[in-house]
Formats: C-alpha cells, sequence, structure tokens
C-alpha cells in the first residue's frame, strides 16, 4: 500500500486512514517536510482561539486583551486586559487577564506592554485614569510602586 500525503489542516487517528478536517477550537500543524498530519487536533491553547475548521495554527487574542479559556472557538473570547496594573501581549493567557505591570511602571485598561512612570515633579496628583479617563498617567499606580527619580526608575521604599 501506498502512502499518500495528508492535506494541510487535516488530521488523521491512529488506526484510521481517511484524513479529517481540523475542527474549530483547534489547530492542525502540518509537517511539510514529510507531508504528513498529526494523529489527533490539537485544541487551542489559552490565549488563543480557532473559529474555523481547517486551522494550521490558531490565533492569538489580540495585544491588551487575553483569555484563560482552552480550546476557544471564537475571538470573543479575548476580554480587555484589567486595568490597576496589569498588561497584556498578544496571545496573552495569565489571570486575571494580565500581567502585573511592575515596578516604575502603570497600566491604563487595554494595556499591550508596561509604560515607564513619569518622574513625580511632571505629573500632578489629581490625574490619572484612576482620578477620571481623560488622562495619560495613573498617578495612583505609580505612586503605589514607589517610583522616584527619572523615568521607568524604582526605589526600594
Amino acid at each position: 500500500m501506498e502512502c499518500i500525503p495528508c492535506p494541510a489542516s487535516y488530521y488523521v487517528a491512529i488506526g484510521d486512514s481517511t484524513p479529517r478536517v481540523c475542527p474549530i477550537g483547534s489547530s492542525c500543524p502540518y509537517n511539510f517536510t514529510t507531508l504528513t498530519c498529526p494523529e489527533a487536533p490539537t485544541p487551542c491553547p489559552a490565549g488563543t482561539y480557532s473559529s474555523a475548521t481547517g486551522a494550521l495554527l490558531c490565533t492569538p487574542c489580540p495585544a491588551g486583551t487575553a483569555s484563560a479559556q482552552v480550546g476557544a472557538t471564537s475571538p470573543a473570547v479575548c476580554l480587555p486586559c484589567s486595568a490597576g496594573g496589569y498588561y497584556c501581549p498578544a496571545g496573552c493567557s495569565a489571570a486575571p487577564f494580565g500581567i502585573p505591570c511592575g515596578a516604575g511602571n502603570y497600566c491604563p485598561a487595554g494595556s499591550f506592554a508596561p509604560l515607564p512612570c513619569p518622574m513625580f515633579g511632571m505629573v500632578e496628583a489629581t490625574k490619572g485614569p484612576a482620578n477620571g479617563p481623560a488622562f495619560d498617567v495613573d498617578t495612583a499606580a505609580c505612586y503605589n510602586h514607589c517610583f522616584f527619580g527619572g523615568d521607568g526608575e524604582t526605589s526600594a521604599c
């Protein structure tokens, strides 16, 4: 019996000879070197989704969003990154929907990377997302992270 190359975005279960299309919520990575398919679909990991059949790879959640759901079938699982000191790069799976911003930084809602706190002399204490949505710098977050000195620098509290 001659082996026939398996089509991309399919899988062939052990003991079966019929290629099956990869279901939504999973990926079927194709081996382009050997022209073989996986033996089973791989569920999309947290931080990704597959909303159509036949996915070679899962799609990462956009930057500024995150998902903890495995096998997600829709981009609707990608929720905005939490405010108050968290950020979410593309494909983020960290719960509670974000990675801690870190000392000397601030992260408004939907941040995809931490932003360095400016020098105190350049920040008005009444401004920032914690004090109203019209401002760029969350001064409460900067103060809470013991920020002193130049951009992004920190001190031991």
